[in-house]
């Protein structure tokens, strides 16, 4: 998969591209502003996909890439983006798949007032073959909710 970004794979459950659910998902819970972040190296292929493949279904969507390079660690990404991000953020993994209720979460989040709200998943070592399966040993989803403001 070193030709394509992981967030462009098929998921076969779905049969549709792992961003494809991602944007949809977001969309259906009323997320308009997306910033996608990738690769220098993958930005064409994302852009002409998000052109030619993504069928858009929310007017209000605003779509934006934001491209890195291949050593940049996420946090270094994040922070080039402070100008961007003006108000309270979402932060998705580009190989995770929810299908939890994401307004119950938002909910949580405004509510309790929180600056940092994350998703957690659980991953049981012991079933070994059975149940879910991480990219690499060590590796985690990542999801998160933020009430940032730059400075």
């Amino acid at each position: 998969m070193d030709k394509y970004p992981l967030a462009m794979a098929n998921i076969n459950k779905v049969n549709k591209q792992l961003i494809l659910y991602q944007l949809e998902y977001l969309q259906k819970y009323g997320i308009h502003d997306i910033l996608i972040t990738v690769e220098k190296k993958f930005a064409h292929k994302l852009e002409k996909f998000l052109k030619n493949d993504f069928k858009n279904m929310d007017p209000m969507a605003n779509i934006d890439l934001v491209i890195f390079q291949e050593e940049e660690e996420p946090v270094v990404v994040l922070q080039k983006m402070k100008d961007i991000i003006v108000s309270d953020f979402i932060l998705m993994e580009g190989n995770s798949i929810l299908d939890i209720p994401l307004d119950e979460v938002l909910d949580t989040h405004l509510m309790s007032g929180s600056s940092l709200t994350p998703l957690l998943k659980e991953f049981d070592m012991v079933k070994g073959g059975k149940g879910a399966k991480l990219a690499e040993v060590g590796s985690e989803d990542i999801f998160g909710i933020s009430s940032w403001t730059p400075e």
